[in-house]
């Protein structure tokens, strides 16, 4: 048995359409790939082509520059009145800077000929979020990651505001843990592959407003019903699906064992007190890390705070509309109650004066072993952790990329914790939080899963 040829490959959606207008309601496509027993898929070069528009549906503030009427976001006039003013009221509409359009996604759900459910991915954009600062730097979003993730702006959201005036072309790679597993044959899943995408909900996708004075409450965020934010949707035209196909001179080769691909799956819950315990049953046999990410919980879908921030914990915003952000002082990991794998409670006040430092290294190895950990955007020159930059003086105000995270595959073997049989894992956060602002911990378990070949099927094992 031999390679015989790479082939590429263009589908289109089966649901009939290539055009999806969120604001009219498309928020569904579905792509099915078919194959031989002598193919496989090439997992890793599936992307999602496309042109996006994102757009303004009132009439009223959508005129462009030279006073023609255009359904086109028009974020020229932000820079009037500083970084984020309104420029006589015409407002700001922007999108996630550090994943971009591939905030469009809401979730994706991967299915075989006999709709067992593969991965079904909640929440996409934040699970981007979690990852981008762990496998990309400064360097990376200024050229890769524009076409593989819709930044186009080098994660600076100043430039972000007059990227989204246009059209832009997209070749999003999706980052599920199947699409970044080992090529997969054809005959695993019965030779058919389906993949549904959600779209997401623009009051997600955007945020805004006009940063104005208010009387008595110093400088806020402001939607008023005449603010173009309040009727930001975004469109998609010529969507398909482009991958790799790998053909044999015989049958494609299954390991005998099963295929064993990676997996993603979401967890959250809400914290709002100064000492947390999370506790889940992942139902995983073989589960290689746990990721922690934070947003303030009335950042999520709402059109006046970006919802895809993974920030640390927050106390709310103070009267001139300023986050309070507060430090995480304890982390403890256990399985069933007992520490594990770190025999130790992490604890700023006895241990390390240079906590963020620590946190970032647990919190880093998660996706890739910190000893192999290649780029990432968390370093003294771009974040908050210990170095000269502060990010708040920046007139990007970003906050910084923060979160906390266990690795169960210390030895990065393919061996991890088995959260089967009633074991769970318990998560334990200390922090500076007053009580008076809840904040989501949204949390996501990367595991392996594996396709085992019966006669009556193919079998999903956890």
């Amino acid at each position: 048995m031999a390679l015989q040829r790479f082939k590429n490959s263009v589908i289109n959606p089966i649901n009939g359409q290539s055009k999806f207008d969120v604001g009219a309601g498309a928020m569904t496509c579905v792509f099915e790939l078919s194959g031989a027993p002598n193919q496989l898929i090439d997992l890793q070069s599936l992307r999602l082509n496309c042109k996006i528009k994102f757009k303004n549906t009132n009439p009223a503030g959508t005129n462009d520059v030279n006073g023609n009427l255009s359904t086109n976001i028009n974020n020229n006039n932000v820079f009037a009145t500083g970084p984020y003013g309104g420029g006589g009221g015409h407002g700001y509409i922007n999108i996630d800077e550090r994943i971009g359009a591939s905030s469009i996604i809401q979730s994706i759900r991967i299915e075989d000929h006999n709709n067992n459910i593969l991965e079904n991915i909640h929440n996409y954009p934040q699970l981007l979020a979690s990852i981008m600062p762990m496998m990309a730097n400064q360097d990376d979003f200024t050229t890769w990651c524009g076409p593989c993730y819709g930044i186009r702006s080098a994660g600076k959201r100043n430039t972000q505001l007059v990227v989204v005036n246009q059209k832009q072309h997209l070749s999003l790679k999706m980052y599920t843990g199947l699409f970044n597993s080992k090529p997969l044959p054809f005959s695993a899943v019965g030779q058919k592959l389906r993949i549904t995408i959600t779209f997401n909900n623009p009051q997600s996708v955007f945020y805004g407003g006009d940063l104005v004075a208010v009387a008595g409450a110093g400088t806020q965020n402001v939607i008023g019903p005449g603010n173009p934010i309040n009727n930001a949707n975004y469109e998609l035209q010529n969507v398909k699906l482009n991958y790799k196909v790998v053909e044999m001179d015989g049958q494609a080769p299954m390991p005998s064992g099963g295929f064993v691909y990676r997996y993603f799956s979401n967890l959250q819950s809400t914290i709002n007190a100064s000492r947390y315990q999370a506790m889940y049953s992942p139902n995983t046999s073989n589960t290689i890390s746990i990721i922690n990410n934070f947003i303030s919980s009335d950042s999520l879908n709402n059109y006046n705070r970006n919802s895809y921030l993974n920030q640390k914990l927050s106390n709310g915003r103070n009267v001139n509309d300023v986050e309070q952000f507060t430090q995480i002082k304890e982390t403890q990991f256990k399985v069933n109650g007992v520490l594990s794998p770190y025999q130790f409670t992490i604890d700023e006040r006895h241990i390390n004066p240079n906590y963020d430092v620590l946190k970032a290294l647990y919190y880093l190895s998660t996706i890739t072993p910190y000893n192999m950990l290649k780029r990432c955007l968390i370093s003294s020159a771009t974040e908050e952790y210990g170095g000269s930059f502060d990010e708040r003086l920046d007139v990007d105000r970003r906050p910084v990329a923060a979160g906390t995270g266990v690795r169960y595959d210390q030895l990065n073997m393919g061996s991890g914790q088995s959260f089967k049989g009633g074991n769970n894992y318990v998560g334990v956060i200390e922090s500076g939080l007053e009580g008076n602002n809840p904040n989501e911990q949204l949390s996501t378990v990367y595991s392996f899963r594996k396709i085992v070949l019966q006669p009556s099927g193919s079998v999903i094992v956890n």
